[in-house]
């Protein structure tokens, strides 16, 4: 029962942390990779904003964290994943809604 709790607590934390980092780091990403990435075909732009995504994501996890005792090493590898796949998602999902013709399609 308790190990639960603290399971559930743990991955709240998570989801949370990921929710706020992600949303903090959306303009960043956008003004990094927009002039690129919608002149790619979509393999190309996910790995593109993937890449361009590491320094805006790294700054916001540090301040994020920054003064949270309870954040071990795992939980900040989870969080930062889960962060840069929300990004590349979300970036994506921007790029066919604002740009659908200019996005290439994979031959």
């Amino acid at each position: 029962p308790e190990s639960i709790k603290k399971l559930t607590g743990r991955q709240r934390m998570i989801e949370d942390l990921t929710r706020k980092i992600t949303a903090r780091c959306e303009a960043g990403v956008w003004a990094r990779v927009k002039a690129l990435a919608t002149q790619m075909d979509p393999a190309q732009a996910r790995g593109y904003i993937r890449a361009r995504s590491a320094l805006v994501l790294n700054r916001e996890l540090a301040a994020a964290i920054d003064g949270l005792d309870d954040i071990t090493d795992s939980i900040r590898s989870q969080v930062k994943q889960l962060s840069l796949e929300a990004l590349v998602r979300q970036t994506m999902a921007v790029i066919s809604k604002r740009h659908p013709t200019e996005l290439r399609r994979a031959a």
